[in-house]
Order: structure tokens, then C-alpha cells, then sequence
């Protein structure tokens, strides 16, 4: 049953992980969920739409492009750029956004802005959002901007982007949390019915690993001040009676 245990540590540890959602953006106070404003294939703009030879950009507002944005120093990326060679470059990866207030207001006004670095060459981009009522998933609504090399920067609109249009469903939180409770459920439930008729175990034995479910309390002491000895400088620690 400590084989069991262990394994349900490591599943709680693995969901942990996986618990960013790019998507579910908070600023200002106000929450936004862009995931409806992910289209089904990627958002297309240019960077000269009057010009021959133009660079090509292939978008998603928080999450990585449909696109295969392959080749030398590439990374997965919310904006992936096509140069007039046909060659293709990342513009920053989706691991390093960040929110925040809008930089540029030349077709705004905008809401918040993501901004992704790391891209190939030390490419940077950045969505401004700008709320749309009309606008169902997303759009982008003007050309691709290159205010300073080699920062590229997309205007986006998505009625995802209005205050209080957040869709009132389970978020990631609530799903991992339901997740928690289900698996902890049939972990006591399971390993009571196993020790109850595999090992006919009666009292309190019933409970799986009962030995150490009594004994986390007083675990849980010693390592609070484990960490408080370490703090103070101190070498070890000492149980409190």
C-alpha cells in the first residue's frame, strides 16, 4: 500500500505541474479566458499588406501555433513568423508570458498585452487585446508592427477581451481540485476495502497506510522546525515534546 501511496504523490505532483493554463489571464482584477478565442487554425496577418514581399505571420492569442514554425534555434510559439525566404521564425515561447498593461494605443484603446521572448534570434513579440462584443472567437485586425527590431507587435481583437464576459464554466482550479478529491476517494476507499477483506484488518488498521496518517501530524511538527532551524542558522533539529 506505500507503493500505492507513493504513486498517487507522484500523480498529485504531475497534475501540480500541468496546472498552467495560458489562457486564463488575470489583470487588473478583472479574469479573462482566451481559450474561445483560439481559432481552428492559426490567425494569419502581415507585416506590409500594400507591398509584394511581405513577411507572413501565423498567430495564437495564448497558447502555440497550428503551424509548424520549424527550423534552427526554433521553440513552439504563440506567433510564428515566415520571412520572404520562405524560412520560418519563432517569436517567442509561450513558457515565458506575461501579462500587462497595453504599450502601444495607435489602434487601441487595448486592454492588456502578452509579451513572449526567447524566440530564434532573439525575437520578441507582443498581442495586444482589445475588446470586441461583436468579434465571437478572435481577429487580427490590423498588420503586424515592428516598432523596435526585432519586437514584433499584433493587434487582437475577441469579445473574450471585454470585462465581465469571462465564461462562467469549471476552471483549470476547480477541475484539478475535483481531480484531487476523486483520487484520494478511491485511494481510502480501495485501500479500506483491500485491507478490510485481502488482509481482514478491523479498527482502525482498516485505513490505509494507518501508521503514517497518524504519524503526519507529528511529521509535520518536526518538519516546521526543521525549516525553522535551518532559518536560524542551526544544524539538524530536535523534536518538541
Amino acid at each position: 500500500m506505500k507503493v500505492a501511496f507513493i504513486a498517487l504523490l507522484l500523480v498529485l505532483v504531475t497534475l501540480v505541474s500541468a496546472e498552467t493554463d495560458f489562457c486564463e489571464i488575470n489583470f487588473n482584477g478583472e479574469d479573462y479566458v482566451l481559450t474561445l478565442a483560439n481559432g481552428a487554425s492559426d490567425y494569419v496577418a502581415i507585416d506590409n499588406p500594400s507591398k509584394s514581399g511581405s513577411n507572413t505571420y501565423y498567430i495564437q492569442p495564448c497558447t502555440t501555433t497550428k503551424t509548424n514554425c520549424s527550423g534552427i534555434g526554433n521553440t513552439p510559439t504563440p506567433v510564428c513568423q515566415k520571412d520572404t525566404n520562405n524560412l520560418y521564425h519563432s517569436c517567442g515561447q509561450l513558457n515565458t508570458q506575461t501579462v500587462g498593461s497595453p504599450s502601444n494605443t495607435t489602434y487601441g484603446p487595448y486592454v492588456f498585452q502578452l509579451n513572449y521572448k526567447n524566440g530564434q534570434q532573439a525575437r520578441t513579440a507582443t498581442i495586444l487585446f482589445k475588446c470586441n462584443a461583436s468579434v465571437e472567437t478572435g481577429n487580427v485586425f490590423q498588420r503586424v508592427a515592428e516598432p523596435s527590431k526585432p519586437n514584433y507587435q499584433v493587434y487582437f481583437e475577441t469579445q473574450y477581451a471585454c470585462t465581465g464576459t469571462a465564461p462562467s464554466s469549471t476552471g483549470g482550479g476547480i477541475i484539478f481540485v475535483i481531480i484531487v478529491f476523486a483520487l484520494l476517494g478511491v485511494y481510502f476507499i480501495g485501500g479500506a476495502l483491500y485491507m478490510k477483506f485481502a488482509r481482514h484488518a478491523e479498527g482502525r488498521e482498516i485505513i490505509p497506510n494507518h501508521e503514517f496518517w497518524f504519524d503526519l501530524p507529528s511529521l509535520i511538527k518536526d518538519g516546521c522546525m526543521f525549516l525553522v532551524n535551518k532559518v536560524r542558522g542551526r544544524s539538524g533539529y530536535s523534536t518538541v515534546e
